[in-house]
Protein backbone atom coordinates (compact mmCIF):
# COMPACT_ATOMS: atom_id res chain seq x y z
CA UNK A 1 0.00 0.00 0.00
CA UNK A 2 1.30 3.44 -0.92
CA UNK A 3 0.85 4.83 2.60
CA UNK A 4 3.00 2.06 4.10
CA UNK A 5 5.67 2.54 1.42
CA UNK A 6 5.88 6.27 2.05
CA UNK A 7 5.85 5.79 5.82
CA UNK A 8 9.01 3.73 5.52
CA UNK A 9 10.97 6.60 3.95
CA UNK A 10 9.88 9.64 5.98
CA UNK A 11 12.27 11.16 8.50
CA UNK A 12 10.14 10.09 11.49
CA UNK A 13 8.59 6.83 12.60
CA UNK A 14 5.08 6.82 11.14
CA UNK A 15 2.88 4.66 13.34
CA UNK A 16 -0.77 3.69 12.98
CA UNK A 17 -2.05 7.21 13.72
CA UNK A 18 -0.07 8.95 10.98
CA UNK A 19 -0.65 6.14 8.48
CA UNK A 20 -4.40 6.03 9.14
CA UNK A 21 -4.83 9.80 8.94
CA UNK A 22 -2.98 9.88 5.62
CA UNK A 23 -4.98 7.01 4.14
CA UNK A 24 -8.32 8.37 5.29
CA UNK A 25 -7.51 11.79 3.82
CA UNK A 26 -6.48 10.23 0.47
CA UNK A 27 -9.57 8.01 0.26
CA UNK A 28 -12.11 10.67 1.25
CA UNK A 29 -10.52 13.18 -1.10
CA UNK A 30 -11.35 10.74 -3.89
CA UNK A 31 -14.95 10.38 -2.72
CA UNK A 32 -14.57 7.05 -0.89
CA UNK A 33 -16.19 6.67 2.54
CA UNK A 34 -13.28 5.87 4.84
CA UNK A 35 -13.87 5.72 8.58
CA UNK A 36 -11.05 6.38 11.05
CA UNK A 37 -11.44 4.21 14.18
CA UNK A 38 -9.73 4.90 17.50
CA UNK A 39 -9.42 1.99 19.92
CA UNK A 40 -7.84 1.01 23.21
CA UNK A 41 -6.71 -2.22 24.80
CA UNK A 42 -6.33 -2.51 28.53
CA UNK A 43 -3.96 -5.27 29.59
CA UNK A 44 -0.86 -4.83 31.74
CA UNK A 45 -0.78 -1.31 30.35
CA UNK A 46 -3.03 0.88 28.23
CA UNK A 47 -2.47 0.57 24.49
CA UNK A 48 -4.03 2.57 21.67
CA UNK A 49 -4.50 1.82 17.98
CA UNK A 50 -6.01 3.57 14.96
CA UNK A 51 -7.32 1.88 11.82
CA UNK A 52 -9.33 2.69 8.70
CA UNK A 53 -12.32 0.81 7.27
CA UNK A 54 -14.30 1.38 4.11
CA UNK A 55 -17.61 -0.41 3.55
CA UNK A 56 -16.80 -2.62 6.55
CA UNK A 57 -13.48 -3.78 5.10
CA UNK A 58 -10.21 -2.93 6.89
CA UNK A 59 -7.86 -0.87 4.72
CA UNK A 60 -5.03 -0.32 7.18
CA UNK A 61 -4.40 -1.32 10.79
CA UNK A 62 -5.68 -4.88 10.58
CA UNK A 63 -5.51 -7.49 12.03
CA UNK A 64 -4.26 -5.69 15.15
CA UNK A 65 -7.59 -3.88 15.42
CA UNK A 66 -9.35 -7.11 16.45
CA UNK A 67 -7.88 -6.92 19.97
CA UNK A 68 -8.85 -3.28 20.53
CA UNK A 69 -12.15 -1.85 21.73
CA UNK A 70 -13.31 1.07 19.61
CA UNK A 71 -13.85 4.23 21.66
CA UNK A 72 -14.73 6.61 18.81
CA UNK A 73 -14.64 7.05 15.05
CA UNK A 74 -14.43 9.89 12.57
CA UNK A 75 -16.64 10.75 10.95
CA UNK A 76 -19.42 9.36 13.11
CA UNK A 77 -21.42 8.30 10.06
CA UNK A 78 -20.42 7.57 6.47
CA UNK A 79 -20.60 10.41 3.95
CA UNK A 80 -20.15 13.08 6.61
CA UNK A 81 -17.63 15.65 5.41
CA UNK A 82 -17.11 13.67 2.22
CA UNK A 83 -15.49 15.76 -0.47
CA UNK A 84 -17.02 15.18 -3.88
CA UNK A 85 -14.41 14.63 -6.58
CA UNK A 86 -14.16 17.31 -9.24
CA UNK A 87 -13.63 16.84 -12.92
Amino acid sequence: MVVDSLADIVAFKAVCLQRSLALQWLMRRRGVDAILHYGIEISAKLKAHVWVNSNGDPLIGAPQNETFTEVTRFPQSPSTYLRKPTG
